[in-house]
Order: C-alpha cells, then sequence, then structure tokens
C-alpha cells in the first residue's frame, strides 16, 4: 500500500463517520473506498506525469469506441452474408 493510498484509506474511514448526505435520515457520501479514490487514476496520473507509458490503463472511452466498432463491422459482415433483414420489423408489425 502507497502511502498516499493509506493517507487516502484513512481519510475515507474519516469522512464515513463526518460526511453524510440527507438530513432526516443521513447516509454515508461514499458507499465504497473504491468510489472515494480510485487508485487506477492516480496511478495514471503519476505516470504521465513522469512520462512512464508502461501499464496505462485506456480509457473507459477508448474501450468503448473500441467496441462499437468492433460490433460494426461484425453488422456489416453479417449484413453483407443476407443474415440481416433490414424489413423484418415491417412485417411484424403487420401481423
Amino acid at each position: 500500500m502507497s502511502e498516499e493510498e493509506a493517507i487516502a484509506s484513512l481519510a475515507w474511514a474519516n469522512q464515513t463517520v463526518q460526511a453524510t448526505t440527507g438530513t432526516k435520515h443521513p447516509k454515508p457520501k461514499f458507499k465504497r473506498f473504491e468510489s472515494f479514490f480510485d487508485r487506477n487514476a492516480a496511478e495514471a496520473k503519476i505516470r504521465r506525469q513522469y512520462g512512464d507509458t508502461y501499464a496505462l490503463p485506456k480509457s473507459k472511452k477508448e474501450n468503448v469506441a473500441k467496441l462499437f466498432l468492433q460490433r460494426y463491422e461484425e453488422y456489416q459482415q453479417l449484413k453483407r452474408a443476407g443474415r440481416i433483414d433490414q424489413t423484418a420489423w415491417q412485417r411484424e408489425e403487420a401481423d
């Protein structure tokens, strides 16, 4: 455990007692430690600061974009092969 993570862990324990939302029935602001301190983001920030590109996690947007592109290419292949009927919804509505 890094020093920064230990400090964050102590701060999280402190905030679970103090930081709440709601006045009538208070609940903790952060339910899990991971929602309070993102270790991967902190590590990526340090790596970017010192120019270390080893094992930088990919951004969530980049992963979503890759997945979308992959699925779109699969769709195009199925469409070319004639396995996707784009007028099927019209026949279902007529029934």
